[in-house]
C-alpha cells in the first residue's frame, strides 16, 4: 500500500505528540533525542498489520536507526508498551497481526482530516511550525 494522507498526518501527529515545546523528540526504544521532523513514526505492530496501522498506543517517535536498521528494536519496544500501557494493550496489539483489515478510501480520508487537526492543533499549542 501506498502512503497515503492519513499515513502521513498521522505520522506526524505522533511524532510532534512524542516531541517537547522546542520540537524535541525522545526515541521510544533507545532514547537518542532529535527534532520531530528528523525522527520516524515508529510502529510496534508493522504497519503491514492493518488493525494496528493507526493505533496511537502502537505508534511512537522512534529513531531511524531503531525504525530502519534495527527493524523497529522489537525486543525493547515490546518492553516500552508493557511497562506503559499493560500486557493487555500488547497482547491485543499482538493479535492485529492475526487479523485481515483493508481500509476504504472514506475511512483514510476520515483518518487523514482527524490527525490534519489534531497535528495541526498540538503543533499550535507547543509554538512548532508545520
Amino acid at each position: 500500500m501506498k502512503r497515503t494522507k492519513a499515513d502521513n498526518w498521522f505520522s506526524i501527529y505522533i511524532r510532534l505528540r512524542d516531541s517537547d515545546d522546542n520540537g524535541i523528540c525522545k526515541c521510544v526504544t533507545c532514547n537518542n533525542r532529535g527534532y520531530w521532523r528528523e525522527f520516524d513514526n515508529g510502529h510496534y505492530v508493522k504497519r503491514k498489520h492493518m488493525g494496528a496501522r493507526y493505533s496511537e498506543k502502537n505508534c511512537h517517535a522512534q529513531c531511524t536507526n531503531c525504525n530502519w536498521l534495527l527493524q523497529g528494536n522489537d525486543g525493547v519496544y515490546k518492553e516500552v508498551i508493557i511497562e506503559r500501557y499493560g500486557q493487555q494493550t500488547h497482547d491485543l496489539l499482538k493479535s492485529c497481526e492475526r487479523n485481515i483489515y483493508k481500509y476504504t478510501a472514506f475511512e483514510l480520508d476520515l483518518i487523514a482530516k482527524e490527525y490534519e487537526i489534531k497535528a495541526k492543533e498540538l503543533a499550535l499549542q507547543k509554538g512548532i511550525s508545520l
